[in-house]
Formats: C-alpha cells, structure tokens, sequence
C-alpha cells in the first residue's frame, strides 16, 4: 500500500514538473513593441477589403488614398487585396465621406476632431500561448471584421494618406497608437495624431510584423 501511494505521488510530482514545463513553453517572448495598448490582432489569412465613398466630392480621392495605405503596409510583409463586391461582404470595409454619411451607413459615431477612425471585431487567437515583453503579457487576438472610415476634410493630399495608412493599420491588426512619434529621426505613422507623413516607419513596420 504505501509502495503504491509513494508511486503515486511521484506521479503526480512528474505530471506537474510536465505541466509546468509545458507552460513555460507557451510564454513567447517578443522582439519588439511600440504600442500604447498591450493587445495586437491579426488575420488568419490576408484579409480582403473594399473601398466605397459616400459623396461626390472630386478633390477626395479616397480610392488613391486606400492604393496608398495598402501598398505601404504590403511592404511590410502584410498582406491585403481589394475585391470588387458588396462593401459588407469584404473582411475590411472602407467608406470615405462627410461625418453624417460615415454615421448613417455605419453606425459609427464620428466626433468633430475626428479625421479616422476604426472598429474591429475580434477574439482571442491562443488562449494556449501568452506573449511576453520586458516581462509584461501581451494579449493576441484574431480579427474578423473591421470598418474603416475615412472623414471627408479641408487637408492635404498627403494628410489623408497619412490618415488611411495609420486607420488601415488599426484594420490589419495594430491596438492602441505608437509610443513615441519619432522614431529617431523618422515619424511614426502609427502615433496618435495625424501628419503629413507617408511611409511607415521601422517601428510602424515590426511592431505587427511580428504576428504575420
């Protein structure tokens, strides 16, 4: 009896040191993180998206702007492509306009200050895994749907790329702005303003990288 109850107890001993080892198995330590947010998100597989503009306003080439933010974020190693369909039917849905239009076809209330904004809907990607950075958990989610307004305002050509680019980078998965607006000498696109910058920068680039 007690030869069997010492077995059992080393058992128990070795299926927990195995647990634990399992455990700490799944801790993935992180490269980088430049975000204000501990969450990130990110497709399955390269998202589709569609573009559609709610007003006749010539001068707001929103299809350019989306080409722009798009192709940037392609050079990053993220991947898109924009499909001709129905605008609900894309992953990520595009609409460009003035404030009242975004708000009646989407539901989305937009404030004064507001030249973008972004909605995502998401779930946790591996509740099996946790992410760790300088030894604070990190949260990964799966995205599956995300609405992508673009407000229709007096500002530049570059502005709005600017805008689009850091908008479609909440789409593709960012959470939360970037920490800092320079990158040493370069602005990151992610920051919480806008600007008139167009590319993205190193930081824009790894921080969601990582998870692609």
């Amino acid at each position: 009896m007690k030869r069997k109850y010492k077995m059992f107890i080393l058992l128990l001993f070795l299926s927990m040191c195995l647990q634990n080892t399992a455990n700490a198995q799944n801790v993935i330590d992180l490269n980088y993180w430049e975000s204000t947010s501990d969450r990130v998100s990110s497709w399955e597989n390269p998202p589709t998206a569609s573009v559609t503009k709610l007003n006749n306003h010539s001068s707001f080439e929103l299809q350019d702007y989306f080409n722009h933010a798009k192709a940037q974020w392609n050079l990053a190693g993220i991947y898109s492509q924009q499909v001709q369909t129905l605008g609900t039917n894309a992953d990520i849905v595009c609409y460009g306009g003035y404030p009242v239009e975004l708000q009646a076809r989407t539901g989305i209330f937009i404030e004064s200050s507001v030249y973008g904004i972004t909605a995502t809907t998401s779930d946790i990607y591996n509740s099996n895994a946790s992410f760790s950075y300088n030894g604070q958990t990190k949260y990964h989610y799966k995205l599956s749907k995300a609405i992508v307004c673009i407000v229709d305002r007096n500002i530049s050509e570059n502005q709005f790329k600017n805008i689009f680019t850091h908008e479609y980078g909440h789409a593709l998965g960012w959470d939360g702005h970037s920490q800092t607006q320079y990158n040493g000498a370069v602005i990151n696109v992610m920051y919480a303003h806008p600007t008139g910058t167009t590319s993205l920068s190193p930081a824009d680039k790894r921080h969601l990288k990582q998870f692609y």
